[in-house]
């Protein structure tokens, strides 16, 4: 589910379990900034996501390359025919699936009947992950400040828990193959060629697998020959595990600013830099596009959309926390403010 990103249901997670939790009362503010996340932030995005999300670049059935023409003269003429309607089959083909895949952004896993199953699955898993989520910066927040666990405290625990986990799941990934039929290469992207019963080669798909990924590095690292073919160049291998490891310590600052940021403030404030953050990746994305000429007004159409959701959400948020005082209708007759004010 990572390119149908609703993160911004978090908000509603940690208030429920906030509500169950500490007997939060919902005022009149905070009634108003869940409305605007769930019809304008929310609802932006889930629109957004049946608009069409590309312009697929269809190809003509009816041209075939000069080289391949040539190529082809030296067969008889009705084994040209043959193989000049097969190639014309498949690029209509082609395009009917790239189109289909383009309407929103749901088909382009729908190409598969059997796969909505799968869709449903992560669905409700990517709801379980979030509620679970939310729940775990909430305890936390108790550990920190009720408890009195330090911050260097909850790291190590997260980093030992999180690294064997992490060892476990490789180990189950690596060892354990999803299967030959093509039907795995939608969900397993590790491919390693396998000799069966009678000696010949068959294709087995894993979901991950590090054996595999040493492999793919040792072999663009050190290519024995000029003309093989290489996933990556020697250069991008050496970029990507120097990133690997900067990953881990940019990791860890930002598991310590979060936790600084759950004992300082709040749980709730965790979300405005995730708000920031994925305004500033689209933008950059957006950017990068126009600079490259390579921007239809399909994508201008989804970065509008989902701009307008993500300024709806932090507009929502800094109302929800009393950044944003709205001073009409009686709504900040319940901010902590005015409540004090009141008290005394």
């Amino acid at each position: 589910m990572a390119c149908v990103n609703f993160w911004i249901l978090q908000i509603f997670f940690i208030h429920f379990i906030l509500y169950k939790k500490e007997k939060l009362k919902l005022y009149s503010h905070q009634k108003l900034s869940f409305l605007i996340i769930l019809l304008l932030s929310f609802g932006s995005y889930f629109v957004s996501s049946f608009f069409r999300q590309c312009e697929y670049p269809n190809q003509d059935p009816n041209y075939l390359d000069e080289e391949f023409i040539n190529k082809t003269k030296i067969f008889p003429i009705k084994i040209r025919e043959k193989l000049n309607k097969t190639i014309r089959e498949s690029i209509i083909k082609a395009n009917e699936r790239g189109n289909r895949a383009c309407r929103n952004k749901y088909n382009v896993f729908l190409l598969d009947n059997n796969f909505v199953y799968f869709i449903v699955l992560a669905a409700f898993e990517y709801l379980i992950a979030s509620f679970l989520k939310s729940y775990s910066v909430v305890k936390t927040k108790s550990l920190i400040n009720q408890k009195f666990i330090s911050i260097d405290i909850i790291i190590i625990i997260m980093g030992i828990l999180g690294l064997i986990l992490n060892i476990i799941l490789l180990l189950i990934s690596s060892l354990i193959p999803c299967g030959k039929d093509q039907y795995y290469r939608y969900i397993c992207s590790s491919v390693k060629e396998e000799n069966d019963n009678n000696g010949d080669k068959s294709i087995v798909y894993y979901f991950d697998n590090f054996l595999i990924y040493i492999v793919h590095i040792k072999d663009d690292l050190f290519q024995k020959n000029k003309n093989d073919y290489c996933i990556q160049r020697p250069k991008d291998i050496i970029l990507e595990i120097i990133f690997s490891f900067l990953m881990l310590v940019f990791g860890f600052y930002k598991g310590r600013f979060d936790l600084s940021i759950i004992k300082e403030l709040g749980v709730f404030h965790l979300l405005i830099p995730e708000v920031i953050y994925q305004f500033v990746i689209n933008c950059y994305i957006v950017i990068y596009k126009i600079v490259n000429n390579i921007i239809d007004k399909t994508q201008i159409t989804q970065f509008i959309l989902i701009t307008i959701s993500e300024l709806s959400a932090l507009i929502g948020i800094l109302i929800y926390l009393e950044l944003i005082e709205l001073k009409f209708c009686k709504l900040d007759k319940n901010i902590k403010k005015n409540i004090s004010i009141r008290a005394l």
